[in-house]
């Protein structure tokens, strides 16, 4: 069944971060209080602030609703502004803001603050946790250094898998956060391992700076399972660069800082060596999928939503394909994609779906913008907005994984947005 035309507009994720179904649900409220913190997640009051410039409208607003906020002091020693991002067709400002405490951010408690076109403020949305004080130990110097905590994480991981990891894709360093889990508070040091061998992990740690205790982990490898050993036989035209009369190699440079496509050659290396051809007529079907749906992607983001890549600085797009032998999933891993080639019963190749691409590179878009904690309720939105946008962009049908799941069964996949 062909989709209908409809309009769709989601600019949270896409660097204004506007809740607008919140604001929507919240027409009859100007201010919607949190049941877990009892102070405002959803203010829905005009602020007066066109005499003020800047930032200092984020300051004036937040210092009229002080006392709703319960902040003693200072509104300024409470939060920091991180981003301003305007909307050149609507002329909005959109302020992105951490709660802080004693100079300390206060891990996943962001807000966002919004500016009309005149100037004034017109909503705030975000979450904030209020009496941190009470906490002594939020006060003190942390028992433990920072190198000591990515140790206690890389032990606890290893015992984890079972295994041990020889090399991290990126260095580990321990970052000090307020990290707030089941309404208790802590100091603690955020620790993000991300590595491919003995098996592809991006595990996130929360280590108590004091006793060194993990607090909480979770992986944040955004995973697709698949199979697959071959193309579906369509045929496509992609940007590649010709390096010698008989040599060509997926190498786009005519979007962004450019998109790269590699092989692994069923290696656990990344990214693997640039896919090359003598004739320009290519057959490895897993390559051209991938990187002829990087393209794709791209594409969409740039024509309908004006994002210049995920970061919207034009970030490299970056893809492998043949990783590991029947490997059976896909993943974002914070650099670049990754696909397996799958074992061809359950799945084929994963880059032949188009849905899954932009799946994954949404879970870029999300961490670049709103930077969804992958857990619980935010992990969920971080899903389902994945979901969302590789539905916009594959259209054909409302199915997931549809050309990658169960090739031998006719019609299946992995989940139905219809």
């Amino acid at each position: 069944m062909k989709k209908s035309v409809f309009a769709v507009t989601l600019s949270f994720a896409l660097g204004s971060s506007t809740f607008l179904p919140l604001a929507a649900q919240a027409e009859s409220e100007s201010i919607v209080y949190s049941a877990e913190w009892d102070t405002p997640e959803f203010i829905g009051e005009e602020f007066e602030a066109e005499d003020l410039d800047g930032e200092d409208k984020v300051w004036g607003f937040l210092e009229q609703h002080q006392d709703s906020f319960r902040i003693d002091g200072e509104v300024r020693d409470h939060f920091k502004v991180l981003d301003e991002v305007t909307d050149r067709e609507t002329d909005m400002t959109h302020y992105r803001v951490q709660e802080m405490y004693e100079g300390i951010p206060v891990y996943g408690y962001q807000q966002t603050i919004h500016v009309n076109e005149d100037g004034n403020v017109t909503a705030f949305l975000g979450n904030y946790a209020p009496d941190l004080s009470n906490n002594d130990d939020l006060t003190k110097k942390p028992k433990l250094k920072s190198d000591k905590a990515v140790k206690e994480a890389i032990k606890d991981l290893e015992d984890e898998i079972d295994k041990k990891v020889e090399k991290f894709e990126v260095k580990p360093k321990g970052n000090l956060y307020i990290y707030i889990k089941e309404d208790e508070s802590y100091l603690a040091y955020e620790v993000e391992l991300n590595f491919l061998d003995p098996q592809p992990g991006r595990w996130k740690y929360f280590i108590d700076a004091n006793s060194g205790d993990v607090i909480n982990k979770y992986n944040m490898l955004h995973e697709i399972t698949g199979t697959g050993t071959g193309v579906l036989g369509d045929s496509k035209s992609f940007e590649v660069t010709k390096v010698s009369n008989t040599n060509y190699t997926t190498k786009d440079t005519t979007r962004g800082k450019g998109i790269e496509t590699y092989t692994a050659r069923n290696r656990y290396t990344l990214p693997g060596t640039l896919g090359s051809d003598t004739d320009n007529k290519w057959t490895d079907g897993a390559l051209v999928d991938a990187h002829a749906y990087a393209q794709k992607t791209y594409d969409y983001y740039k024509s309908a939503h004006n994002r210049n890549s995920y970061d919207n600085n034009g970030a490299k797009l970056i893809s492998t394909v043949h990783y590991g032998s029947n490997y059976n999933n896909a993943f974002w891993n914070g650099v670049q994609m990754v696909y397996g080639d799958g074992d061809g019963s359950v799945f084929r190749p994963l880059s032949a779906g188009l849905d899954v691409v932009a799946h994954e590179l949404t879970h870029a878009v999300t961490e670049k913008t709103a930077n969804l904690i992958y857990q619980n309720e935010s992990g969920a939105l971080n899903e389902s907005i994945s979901d969302i946008f590789g539905a916009m962009i594959d259209n054909d049908d409302w199915l997931m994984g549809e050309d990658v799941y169960t090739p031998g069964t006719p019609g299946d996949a992995l989940r139905s947005l219809e």
